[in-house]
């Protein structure tokens, strides 16, 4: 294994759990498909991007919805449960660019979400969740957290060079 120090990564997602007794982890992609996990050959894995460990891929799979990744040096259920909480990373060059009017995750975190009519500040993007049906925005605002579909009838304009994220929500919810 290699150690690497860069600021120039970007988390593609995040290991959830062992799956298994030979070494596999589960994974939360953030935004690439598990077939585009499979392009990929080695991956950085550290709890920041500062101090990571390259890794070399046997095999990604899904099963039952969820990116299932067996890297060669994981060997067994033990050794997988000390990556809970770790975080994979690629360099932004390997990076896969989105589709347009896609956009990744860690460029809309902390984007101002603003009323589309009234232009008035409503909060900031905390969080993603995805679901099938689909994303769930987790907004701050001043009185707690808010849990907006990204949905288009809802999300209508993002600006991602002014970090700022235009919705029309249903009446009610962010008073």
């Amino acid at each position: 294994m290699q150690n690497k120090k860069s600021n120039e990564l970007v988390a593609i997602g995040n290991i959830t759990s062992p799956r298994g007794v030979c070494g596999e982890v589960k994974v939360r992609l953030y935004e690439r498909s598990v077939k585009d996990a499979q392009k990929i050959k080695k991956y950085l894995i550290g709890l920041t991007e500062n101090e990571v460990t390259e890794f070399e891929v046997e095999s990604v799979k899904e099963i039952s919805g969820i990116a299932v990744f067996k890297f060669k040096e994981i060997s067994d259920r033990d050794v997988a449960i000390s990556f809970i909480g770790k975080y994979i990373f690629v360099s932004q060059d390997e990076r896969i660019k989105p589709k347009r009017g896609n956009y990744f995750i860690d460029d809309l975190i902390g984007c101002e979400v603003v009323d589309f009519l009234t232009e008035k500040k409503l909060g900031v993007l905390l969080e993603i969740e995805k679901y099938p049906a689909q994303d769930i925005y987790n907004v701050e605002t001043q009185s707690g957290v808010v849990l907006l579909p990204a949905i288009k009838e809802i999300i209508k304009k993002i600006d991602l060079e002014k970090k700022i994220i235009f919705v029309s929500p249903p009446e009610g919810m962010f008073d």
